[in-house]
């Protein structure tokens, strides 16, 4: 059996957008979206992090979101629902986050954002919020994962040989220190002998 969300939210998809009305409970005051993740450093990231602030006439209500991407701002394309999520009244202490990694189908391009805000009781439009209301909506440098690989790491190795070359000029001069050592060792058991007789 579908829960009532399932059925609610089928019956707003077949529905069309003129027969959807808002409901004037809730709405969406401020939201906005920081980009992370550009391994490749193309300015175009995999990940965002949206901010919903939205407020109610009620004290406290219950509330959910759909988000939805547009590479030409016509085709909107679902991809994410949140929880439900608490508000209270016109306080800024209840701001919703939505992290998001795209992995894949998203190819390179500026994306808008938009945000839909439904009733959680009843699953009623509420609100959207999207580049109409704010620019930083709008045109988002995105792109998914599988676009956006890691940079292979280089390691450098540098070695250094201390004084290698200067050893090998001293070996001539140690064998000639040794060959001189040896000659006065023999000298001096020369005449050592030589004495005894």
């Amino acid at each position: 059996m579908k829960t009532l969300r399932a059925l609610i939210c089928t019956a707003l998809v077949t529905m069309s957008p003129a027969v959807v009305l808002a409901s004037p409970d809730h709405w969406i005051y401020d939201a906005d979206v920081e980009l992370y993740d550009d391994f490749d450093e193309d300015g175009f990231h995999h990940f965002l992090s949206v901010r919903i602030d939205a407020d109610s006439w009620r004290r406290s209500a219950w509330v959910f979101a759909e988000l939805y991407l547009s590479a030409d701002g016509v085709n909107w394309e679902h991809y994410h629902s949140t929880e439900d999520f608490w508000i209270g009244g016109e306080t800024g202490d209840d701001e919703f986050f939505v992290d998001t990694e795209l992995l894949s189908g998203y190819p390179k391009g500026y994306y808008d954002l938009l945000i839909e805000l439904y009733d959680a009781d009843y699953g009623s439009y509420s609100d959207e919020f999207g580049p109409a209301q704010s620019n930083g909506l709008a045109l988002l440098p995105l792109e998914d994962k599988t676009q956006d690989p890691r940079p292979i790491e280089v390691i450098v190795v540098e070695e250094e040989s201390g004084g290698g070359s200067s050893s090998w000029l001293l070996v001539p001069a140690l064998l000639a220190a040794g060959w001189r050592g040896r000659r006065r060792f023999r000298a001096s058991q020369s005449s050592a002998s030589c004495g005894a007789a």
